[in-house]
C-alpha cells in the first residue's frame, strides 16, 4: 500500500483536509491525516516503519514554517510537498522540500483552492507511488558517494572510484549526510563536523591531495 500523510491541523482545516483525502484516494494512495504537533518525531518514525511515502503539508500565511521544519526532518528523497500562502524563502534550510504558493489563504474549497490543492494532490500522490516502486527496486548504484564543493576534486575522487556530486556551498552536507547517502565530503569550511570522513580543502590547488587524503581516511589504508 502507497501512504500519503497529510500533515496540518485538521480541527482547524477539517473540509479541506477531508477533501484532499478523497484526492489522495483518487490518485491511487491511502491518506493518512496527521496534526501538526510534534510531527516531525512521528513522520520519521512512520518512514522508518515502511509506513510512509510522501507527505503533503498544507499552511495559510503563520503554519507554512512549522509545516515545514516538520518535512525537513525527513530523509532527502522522500516525496514532501508544502502547499503555503507563506513566502517560499522564509523557510531556511536546504533540503528537498517541494513548495507550491497557494496565492489564496486556504479556507474553505474555493474555485481557486480547489484547483491548487487538486494539483498537489496529483503532485504527491504520483511521487510518492514512484518512490515506493524505487523503494522495492533498489538502485544500480552501487560506487560509494562523495560530496564536494571544490569541484576540483572530482577528477582524483573519480579515480579512486568514487561517485561524486559537486554541491555549491556546503549548507546542503548536513541533509546529505544525515540522510545517509555520503561516504565522505570535501568542504572549504573548518569549522565543520559531520558524521562521515572530511577533509577541508581550501585551495583548489590542492585538490588532488584532499581527495587522497580523503581516500584514505574512508578506506583506512596508509
Amino acid at each position: 500500500m502507497v501512504t500519503v500523510v497529510l500533515l496540518g491541523a485538521p480541527n482547524a482545516e477539517g473540509a479541506e483536509y477531508a477533501w484532499l483525502m478523497d484526492r489522495v484516494r483518487v490518485g491511487g494512495c491511502e491518506p493518512v491525516a496527521l496534526d501538526g504537533v510534534g510531527a516531525a518525531d512521528v513522520l520519521v518514525k512512520l518512514h522508518e516503519q515502511g509506513r510512509l511515502h510522501g507527505v503533503l503539508a498544507v499552511g495559510g500565511p503563520t503554519g507554512g514554517s512549522p509545516a515545514f521544519a516538520a518535512l525537513r526532518a525527513l530523509p532527502i528523497g522522500v516525496p514532501k510537498l508544502l502547499v503555503t500562502a507563506r513566502d517560499h524563502h522564509t523557510h531556511g534550510g536546504v533540503t528537498d522540500v517541494t513548495t507550491m504558493h497557494s496565492v489564496v489563504d486556504i479556507v474553505g474549497i474555493d474555485q481557486v483552492s480547489e484547483r491548487i490543492l487538486d494539483n498537489a494532490a496529483a503532485a504527491i500522490t504520483g511521487m510518492a507511488r514512484s518512490y515506493h516502486a524505487g523503494r522495492h527496486n533498489p538502485t544500480r548504484h552501487h560506487r560509494p558517494l562523495v560530496a564536494t564543493t571544490v569541484p576540483a576534486t572530482r577528477p582524483r575522487l573519480e579515480h579512486w572510484g568514487y561517485a561524486v556530486v559537486v554541491v555549491p556551498d556546503s549548507r546542503p552536507l548536513p541533509s546529505l549526510v544525515d540522510s545517509g547517502f555520503l561516504a565522505g565530503v570535501i568542504s572549504t569550511d573548518p569549522a565543520a563536523t559531520y558524521d562521515v570522513p572530511h577533509v577541508v580543502c581550501d585551495d583548489a590547488a590542492f585538490a588532488t591531495d584532499a581527495a587522497d587524503d580523503l581516500h584514505h581516511v574512508i578506506t583506512g589504508s596508509p
